[in-house]
Formats: C-alpha cells, structure tokens, sequence
C-alpha cells in the first residue's frame, strides 16, 4: 500500500472533515480519457467474516471493514476489506511451498483460469500478508499444527516491523515456521478497475472467516479504524452518507449479505462461478452512474 501516517495525524486534522465528506454523494470523473488503458496491477482482498456473537447464537453475519486514511491516494477515507496489490516477493517458491499443501492448479481453477494466467498462489500469498498487515490477523499455523495466536507479543512485533519494511513476510514464516493457512481462504469475486482509470487494479476478493481466538486490530497507519458490521448495517450507513465505500465494496457486501450464517457463506463459496466484472459509466438523462455485466445499460458505458 502506499503510506504509513498515523492515527495521531488524522485526529489532528479531525474527522469532522471526514463526516462532511461522507454525506456528499460519489460522482464518477468526468475527465477526458485519453483512450490510453493503463494495465491493470493484481491485487487480493478479503472478506472476513464471523457469526455475530450473542447470547442466543442467533445474531447474523458480520464482516470487517477498515476505514483507509483519506490522503492514501487509492480510496482514500473509504471503508474497504483488507487487502492490496499482489507484490512480486509474494510469488516467492519458498512462501508458496507453504500454502497448506494448495497447488497452483488449484489456485488458478479457484478463479476459473488455467496455471500461469493469474499470480496463482501469489495472490494467496498477498492476501494472507494484507491481512496480517492492516488487521493484524495471521492466518497461519505453528509448527505443531495449531494457529498463531496472532495478539501475542511476538506476532504484534512482526507485524509492526512488516508494516515498516524492517522485515519480509517470508522471514517471518521461515523464522516461525509458519504454514499458511491458504485453504481458509475461499475465492468470491473478481473486480476490474475501468479501463479509463489511471490507476488500475485486477482484485480478487475471498471469503475468509475469523480464526479462533484471534481478534483484528487496525494498523493505524493505512487504517484509522475497523468494524464489524453486517452486510446490512454496513450499506444502511453507505447508504445515509454516513459511510464511504467503493462499488466493488458496496456489491460484494449486497452479495455476501445474502447469507445468514458463517456455514451459509462457506456454502455458497462452493457453488459460485467466478467471472472477471468490470464496471462501466453510463450517462442517462444527465444522471451519471456506474453499471456491471448483466445490467441495462453496460453495452453503451464507457
């Protein structure tokens, strides 16, 4: 990701700033594009999620969002899943090795592509790094087979020094002897930024669900605050203003909100077919708006 600026920072600056902000409606740009497509950076996201803890066990699905700080240059202020671009020494073989016992044929049919089409278990990689960077949750498990307990000391500290580029990923799944725990993460979607964005990104997003005994704590650098919310509290403050999100973020949550349940979503994990969904801008009656494949419209959107 892009910057490193602290909490302290943005309550200087102060949110109600932030809270203006979110109450105006998004429009997309409508700077001439110079018909110049910029390609498009791999990224992983994911959708964490867990049962809403209650009394009664009956409390729905909840996911966690972070809110990025507003001067990052992509999505800035904007709630989003954790995640970020797909860095080259994500595809290292030694950190791919140990993608609990994940293939790349597996991880390339994941997202309905042949071996060497996509960064394959990179993007496992990237997506298991992200989260432990933003949210300080690792998926992983120690030498014995059990996972991580990622709020102790020791993890806390390898998740700082990560943040600060002090240490590598795979020094610290070497150092631990660490196996990631790639088979928890689910492929869910796939978004592409429009091709007059300057700056592009191919987004896989998974469904991955809370580890036991482990609870995500935002960075306070690239994220000045977490949520759990569900799907519907989530786009209820989307709606009002009183949150930002992007449309890849809005959608997914209408989708995984169709589920009630941490076992409804795993479910419905394995029954998707994943096909790559880039958004277009369409203009009807002076009213600007973004349409997907499948909806009215898309043909004639730029």
């Amino acid at each position: 990701m892009v910057s490193q600026s602290s909490e302290s920072h943005q309550q200087r600056r102060g949110r109600p700033e932030l809270e203006r902000r979110a109450a105006v409606p998004l429009q997309p740009s409508r700077a001439p594009w110079d018909g110049k497509i910029a390609p498009a950076a791999d990224a992983a996201t994911v959708i964490l999620v867990r049962d809403r803890p209650t009394v009664s066990g009956a409390g729905g699905l909840e996911v966690y969002l972070v809110q990025r700080h507003e001067e990052l240059e992509v999505a800035g202020g904007r709630y989003v899943f954790p995640g970020g671009k797909v860095d080259p020494a994500d595809r290292d073989l030694f950190l791919t090795s140990r993608c609990d016992g994940l293939s790349e044929e597996d991880a390339a049919a994941a997202f309905g592509a042949q071996p060497g089409e996509t960064p394959g278990l990179g993007l496992w990689v990237a997506a298991i790094r992200e989260l432990f960077e933003e949210a300080g949750l690792l998926l992983a498990y120690d030498a014995g087979g059990a996972f991580v307990e990622s709020h102790a000391p020791r993890y806390q500290e390898y998740a700082a020094l990560l943040r600060q580029r002090a240490l590598s990923f795979r020094d610290i799944v070497s150092g631990a002897n660490l196996t990631l725990a790639a088979r928890r993460l689910h492929a869910f979607a796939h978004w592409i930024t429009p091709v007059w964005v300057p700056r592009r990104f191919s987004a896989r997003f998974f469904v991955a669900v809370l580890p036991p005994g482990q609870e995500p704590r935002h960075d306070q650098g690239e994220a000045v605050d977490g949520a759990w919310l569900t799907p519907q509290e989530a786009l209820a403050k989307i709606g009002e203003g009183s949150m930002l999100a992007m449309l890849a973020t809005q959608r997914n949550l209408q989708q995984v909100g169709q589920s009630r349940s941490v076992a409804e979503i795993l479910a419905a994990t394995k029954q998707r077919r994943i096909a790559p969904i880039m958004p277009r801008r369409l203009e009807v009656d002076g009213v600007r708006r973004f349409v997907i494949p499948g909806e009215p419209g898309y043909e004639d959107g730029e």
